[in-house]
């Protein structure tokens, strides 16, 4: 259910307000992401984005057209690309320790990333011990999300193996209002 800081349902790559900001340090996964570092920097450049400055914001809506681009011209699995570099290129804090926390960092990590008015949320929680769940209710695609979910897993799992599901209760590629993942450990 939409909260105040999250009025959904939003739509995969429309800013929720034109003054929203993202930080340059999370714009460089999309060259990160994008196996033709060329194709990516073609794509930046069409959208004025020619140079990006880590510690410089941008429109979010510019990024968000970026990665409308990248789906179009590469596909979606460039977008899980994307988000499965996010971990390694945004800023998450330090006290992440293992999957729990990994998870449950997403949303203070997008808000040190995204400025602005209703940016949506990553809601992270644990319905039972080893079963978490995180629902994305923001204008990111689907698979970028997915991305940055399967990343965190896979760096902060240890030696325990964990399964990675799309909720069949939404989904933003269908018009739903948000996608929800599930992470449960796998039996041994």
């Amino acid at each position: 259910m939409p909260t105040s800081s999250s009025p959904g349902p939003y739509k995969p790559f429309v800013a929720p307000s034109p003054k929203n900001m993202i930080v340059g340090r999370s714009m460089n996964t999309f060259i990160d992401g994008v196996m033709i570092r060329g194709v990516a920097r073609e794509i930046l450049a069409r959208e004025g984005l020619e140079e990006i400055d880590p510690g410089a914001m941008y429109p979010q809506q510019k990024g968000l057209d970026v990665m409308r681009r990248i789906a179009e011209k590469i596909g979606a699995e460039t977008l899980f690309s994307i988000g499965y570099r996010v971990p390694y290129n945004a800023e998450f804090p330090d006290s992440i320790r293992d999957v729990r926390s990994a998870l449950g960092s997403i949303n203070p990590a997008y808000r040190l990333a995204v400025l602005g008015t209703n940016i949506g949320r990553y809601e992270f929680s644990e319905p039972e011990q080893g079963r978490y769940e995180v629902l994305c209710e923001n204008p990111y695609p689907c698979d970028f999300d997915l991305g940055i979910v399967t990343a965190l897993v896979e760096r902060y799992r240890g030696s325990q193996l964990y399964l990675i599901s799309h909720a069949p209760d939404s989904c933003r590629k269908k018009a739903g209002p948000h996608c929800r993942y599930r992470v449960e450990r796998a039996p041994r």
